[in-house]
């Protein structure tokens, strides 16, 4: 449990369980709360791994800037940036149910 700990402390990974049997629960969360936060912020980061797949480590950036501006133009952006500044959670076009 020490190198978990200290993995945790720095970052490395997200959570640590005492308890094997949480595991499989804790690990089918994690695309569910991605998905939760809207396709409008997932399809970006997807498009951006389409985009580098095959690419050096110096073409790979590249791809990044598109997909960013890309980003800032759908309705998930802007129902994020009301919600935010009207101090509530967004409600986006289609929700998916919480865990």
């Amino acid at each position: 449990m020490e190198h978990s700990t200290e993995a945790l402390r720095l970052g490395l990974v997200n959570a640590v369980f005492e308890d094997r049997a949480v595991v499989p629960a804790a690990a089918r969360a994690v695309p569910r709360r991605i998905a939760r936060d809207s396709a409008g912020a997932v399809s970006p980061a997807e498009a951006v791994l389409d985009g580098v797949r095959g690419r050096t480590v110096t073409e790979g950036p590249a791809v990044e800037p598109t997909a960013f501006r890309q980003a800032f133009t759908t309705a998930d952006t802007r129902e994020r940036t009301a919600a935010f500044l009207a101090k509530r959670p967004p409600a986006f076009a289609l929700p998916l149910p919480r865990d």
